[in-house]
């Protein structure tokens, strides 16, 4: 998925419920291939190679939403709660899992 793409033509608001609810589904991901890994579905060879990609991954979507927080003078402390709102809306967006494809994220 090229987040560019999928990014383009965005409000900010909309881009922060995007990626953060894209970092939900990777968090979930990790969570069942954890499950998989502890229940011996997978090995141990193939849990490593799952956390590089999860990492990759979960960078470029971290270093996506620092960018747009960036331009947008969201790092001070007083815009926290802001961004706490942007989280909690995009964690429970369900509405943009149509156009999410976690595995296939450029990394």
């Amino acid at each position: 998925m090229k987040l560019k793409d999928k990014l383009k033509n965005k409000n900010n608001d909309k881009k922060f419920k995007f990626l953060y609810r894209t970092a939900e589904l990777l968090r979930l991901e990790h969570n069942a291939k954890g499950k998989e890994f502890r229940d011996g579905v997978i090995t141990e060879a193939e849990w490593e190679e799952y956390k590089k990609s999860f990492f990759a991954r979960h960078k470029k979507i971290l270093n996506e939403i620092n960018q747009i927080r960036d331009d947008n003078g969201l790092f001070v402390g007083d815009k926290q709660d802001e961004m706490n709102i942007h989280k909690n809306n995009g964690r429970i967006a369900q509405e943009e899992d149509a156009d999410i494809d976690i595995n296939i994220i450029e990394q």
